[in-house]
């Protein structure tokens, strides 16, 4: 048992946030039926599902069978993390896309730790469990065994896990950016910055779990499990209230098929296009909704998605948002310059934008020179 009360204190306390924070989590959600619907929220769901019973693992033998300085190189401590790590990807796929890993990636990504588990399983039927080690040098001198290279093996699985996740999250992160910018207008609720958040904490709850794989200290198991416990908050409070723009009708470019929505091109002309779209954007001025969205023009186009963002890139040089807010800047300048003494923020929902920090951005971006700048330009000019 815990040698001192300190410890198990210690242990215990470092334990109590995560474990409560990771139920109160699954009933909350299991109790809101929009929420159980919800594909983003069941990935929250089944991550923490999968992650709990393995915390529940660590606590019992961490507060009720071993002592500290806890046994190193352990081996159920790497499959944990092989197991586990899975989850939150698949929970940023769901997040960037509306869909969840295929059956054929879940199977990619468990195949590691099943080969790894039997493995295992074999070994010590065959020449038994090694004992606990308590130091480097004492796992070193195990190294003839196979079992020892198991453990090894799972703990450098467990590294790559870690790094792919964050390698292939950040990838997923840029093409997010990328179909937004070409099917809203808007980024206001829909941003997804906090993943890189949540990917660097996730890097360092790694790493620090890679450290107690070869320090057995309290302090470093309750540092790994404070950190836990942090990054359970961010990601279920961050994707709990993120609104993801998609849905199984309205997928990312980056997920859509070129079958999916293709169409005879050759009977599609050009010139017609162009009118129906300069007649919607300088006429009707559709971007005056501050929602807009492609899947919106596409429809009133009669086209399909894939021609249209090949279409706006090809004959405009720019993203469907960059296109969107030029034409916003447009009007905006047009209606300082007729009135340079109409505040900033009544320009800013004149022009479709929702927000005055947006069009401060935007109005910047396109002209180099803030609003403020621009309508005092304008007077000095008067004078």
């Amino acid at each position: 048992m815990l040698n001192g009360s300190l410890d198990l204190f210690f242990v215990l306390f470092s334990y109590l946030f995560p474990l409560i924070t990771t139920v109160l989590f699954i009933l909350l959600i299991l109790v809101i039926p929009e929420w159980r619907s919800d594909k983003q929220k069941k990935a929250i769901l089944i991550f923490l599902i999968a992650w709990l019973p393995w915390m529940l693992a660590l606590v019992v033998w961490e507060v009720f069978v071993a002592d500290p300085p806890y046994p190193v190189f352990d081996f159920f401590f790497s499959l944990s993390g092989l197991i586990t790590f899975p989850f939150i990807y698949n929970y940023i796929v769901v997040v960037t896309s509306q869909r969840g890993l295929t059956f054929n990636k879940w199977i990619a990504w468990f195949s590691l730790p099943f080969l790894l588990l039997i493995s295992w399983i074999i070994i010590v039927l065959i020449q038994g469990e090694l004992p606990f080690v308590y130091s480097v040098s004492d796992f070193i001198a195990q190294l003839h065994s196979a079992e020892s290279w198991i453990r090894v093996a799972g703990f450098l699985g467990c590294c790559v896990y870690a790094i792919l996740i964050v390698i292939l999250g950040i990838k997923r992160y840029l093409m997010y950016k990328e179909n937004i910018a070409n099917d809203f207008s808007y980024t206001h609720s829909i941003s997804l910055n906090w993943i890189i958040y949540m990917l660097g904490l996730f890097f360092i709850f790694a790493a620090l779990s890679g450290i107690s794989f070869f320090a057995g200290d309290v302090f470093v198991h309750a540092t790994v499990n404070i950190i836990n416990t942090v990054l359970i908050l961010m990601l279920v409070c961050c994707g709990l209230r993120h609104q993801n723009p998609y849905s199984e009708y309205f997928l990312p470019l980056s997920d859509i098929s070129t079958e999916d929505t293709q169409i005879d091109e050759e009977n599609v002309e050009v010139s017609s296009m162009i009118k129906r779209f300069t007649n919607l954007f300088e006429q009707e001025k559709v971007w005056l909704h501050c929602e807009l969205s492609a899947e919106d023009v596409v429809r009133m186009l009669g086209t399909n998605r894939t021609y249209f963002s090949r279409f706006v890139k090809e004959h405009y040089a720019a993203n469907f948002r960059t296109l969107v807010n030029s034409y916003r800047i447009k009007e905006a300048v047009m209606l300082l310059e007729n009135n340079p003494n109409l505040p900033v923020s009544e320009i800013a929902i004149k022009t479709g934008f929702a927000s005055i920090s947006s069009f401060n951005l935007w109005f910047n971006k396109l002209t180099t020179v803030s609003p403020s700048q621009y309508k005092e330009n304008i007077k000095n000019k008067g004078i």
